[in-house]
């Protein structure tokens, strides 16, 4: 692997969430990454440390509460109804203001000659061959 290895990955590697085929390259790689074994080994000890933390339970209501809806009251009704109209008003705007962009051929050649290669060829039989490569 170059370079290090990225931290979303070490973290899911010390939850558990790494796939098995994964697992022994990252290992690999962090037995012989100095950097990467020292954030593996923080991230280890971050997870230590809170899993050694009290569960709490949450106040009854809590979650009543958070999922309640909210009623809307006719002013906030006009407030959102103006706001959409305002931002309705400034995308047409913006579209008739904007100055069309001249349409652009792609790189076809250049793609092509970085992604692609073409080997040719002749059999004794004079047949011609040809061999593409995609993803040089």
């Amino acid at each position: 692997m170059n370079g290090h290895i990225p931290g979303e990955l070490l973290s899911a590697l010390v939850d558990g969430e790494v796939a098995t085929s994964e697992v022994r390259v990252v290992r690999e790689h962090v037995a012989g990454c100095p950097d990467c074994a020292l954030a593996l080994r923080e991230l280890e000890s971050v997870r230590n440390l809170v899993s050694g933390l009290p569960r709490l339970k949450a106040p009854e209501g809590l979650v009543a509460s958070a999922i309640r809806p909210v009623p809307i009251t006719s002013h906030r009704r006009r407030w959102v109804a103006a706001t959409a109209a305002a931002a309705a008003a400034v995308i047409s705007l913006a579209g008739l203001v904007t100055p069309a962009e001249e349409a652009q051929e792609p790189p076809v050649e250049a793609l092509m000659t970085r992604h692609v290669g073409v080997d040719a060829g002749t059999q004794s039989s004079g047949e011609v061959l040809f061999a593409v490569t995609v993803g040089r």
